[in-house]
């Protein structure tokens, strides 16, 4: 970065007295290019801002006053132009405690120091569009990846263009909100933002109320919220921190304070993350058979209980169906241990790949399965054993260059209006019985116990 102190940069800064041009710098980690650009920005804005302010004075509206000065405070800030802002925080420090005596006065003084700022800053806009410079966001700082997206929530424009411009080079995908409304439906979206810089004083929802809700929702998609405020207070910021937030940045921010925050923000969601997969892994190994993959035996009873419920509330019918693999002992007894594990796989496979999407299977103890079957009546439960029956014995399954026959004894079960799960279960036992003692490699359709 060249000396900004030197030469025809010297003489500028004498003549843009309101403004601390250094500061201002230091504070977007050098980059000039994004100060002017700022300034450009300030110089289109300037007419609206003060029109808000002198509206709001003008109809005595002390939240109104308050929130031009709040806006006013904040972009001073980022120009370093601490008489401006410093005029700016006691006019709103008036309004929030709704005293309004004097307040034209303090209107008026307030008005004067932007202007002075406004006329400074022209001189460096005129500069910048004369020299027809780059967009501040192609100057000559490494560009990352745009590896993870950050939501900027901000009213104030020349605030978010700063974040904008400072995180696109550090390697962020920015999305862009410019009230609390907007902010809430880009973080409730699909792929939504895990990082979010939030603005406090915003129009519709402020960024508590962003807070709050975000902490809300039912969801592991955790936010890391850094809340971005002008007000410096310590039981302000408790509030903040209450509300949600995790971090907060106070205007005007600094560019590199900022990039260390959201780093750690994005250590807090790399902890995260890792915690949500280790609760999905033991909640898998909880409820899942460790051999085939499918559900173990508690899960599937589960899955019973609940569908029976269903079943109990719609009227719709429910099927249980008990699968059992043919001479397993022998394939165990003669191949090894080894090779009937590849044939407990390969048959759930062949089973969970016949069912409809709807449909449970869980490993019920050994060579067993129990498949739990929504919406199926006595035929329409036969037919689809018969398919399970059909993928067990259709095609050999090879092992180690060795091709093994398998057959597989199925009984079958429907629901009464008396049913339990155990009347369910011991009907389809005694199915599966029927099954094995008529030959085997059959489907047999139970009868209600009595």
């Amino acid at each position: 970065m060249r000396d900004l102190t030197s030469g025809a940069d010297s003489a500028l800064i004498e003549m843009v007295n309101p403004v601390n041009w250094r500061t201002a710098l230091e504070r977007l980690d050098g980059n000039e290019d994004l100060l002017k650009e700022l300034a450009v920005l300030f110089c289109l804005e300037y007419p609206k801002l003060i029109s808000a302010l002198q509206k709001a004075t003008d109809e005595k509206n002390a939240n109104a006053i308050r929130a031009a000065a709040h806006t006013l405070k904040g972009v001073m800030g980022t120009f370093s132009a601490d008489v401006a802002s410093q005029a700016a925080a006691k006019l709103e420090n008036l309004a929030e405690v709704g005293t309004l005596m004097g307040v034209e006065t303090l209107t008026a003084k307030l008005a004067a120091e932007v202007e002075a700022v406004f006329v400074a800053l022209r001189l460096i806009s005129n500069d910048n569009q004369s020299a027809n410079n780059k967009p501040a966001t192609d100057n000559n700082q490494r560009i990352l990846p745009c590896d993870l997206k950050v939501l900027i929530a901000d009213d104030d424009p020349i605030s978010r263009r700063a974040l904008e411009v400072s995180l696109t080079a550090e390697g962020y995908e920015p999305s862009i909100a410019a009230d609390g409304l907007e902010a809430l439906r880009l973080l409730e979206g699909p792929d939504s933002p895990k990082l979010a810089v939030v603005n406090w004083m915003m129009p519709h929802v402020d960024g508590l109320k962003v807070c709050k809700t975000i902490r809300q929702r039912a969801t592991d998609a955790y936010v890391y919220i850094i809340l971005l405020t002008a007000r410096g207070r310590k039981e302000e910021i408790i509030a903040g921190l209450e509300a949600g937030a995790d971090d907060y940045l106070t205007k005007p921010f600094d560019v590199l304070e900022l990039k260390a925050r959201l780093r750690t923000g994005r250590r807090m969601l790399g902890l995260q993350g890792q915690l949500v997969a280790a609760r999905e892994h033991l909640r898998v190994l909880a409820t899942h058979d460790s051999l085939t993959g499918i559900w173990n035996r508690a899960a599937i009873l589960d899955q019973l209980e609940t569908e029976l419920s269903r079943s109990k509330r719609s009227g719709v019918p429910l099927a249980v169906i008990m699968a059992d693999l043919d001479r397993f002992k022998h394939i165990n007894d003669t191949r090894g241990h080894l090779v009937g594990d590849i044939v407990l796989r390969g048959a759930a496979i062949r089973m969970k790949n016949a069912l409809r999407a709807y449909d449970s299977i869980g490993r019920y103890g050994g060579e067993e399965f129990l498949i739990v079957a929504p919406g199926c009546d006595s035929g329409e439960a036969g037919n689809l054993a018969e398919r399970l029956r059909v993928a067990i014995c259709n095609e050999n399954i090879e092992v180690r260059g060795t091709s093994l026959a398998l057959t597989v004894s199925i009984g079958v079960s429907v629901t009464e209006p008396t049913s339990t799960p155990e009347t369910l279960l011991c009907t389809a036992d005694e199915a599966l019985y029927e099954a094995k003692n008529k030959g085997r490699n059959m489907v047999a359709i139970g009868n209600p116990v009595a």
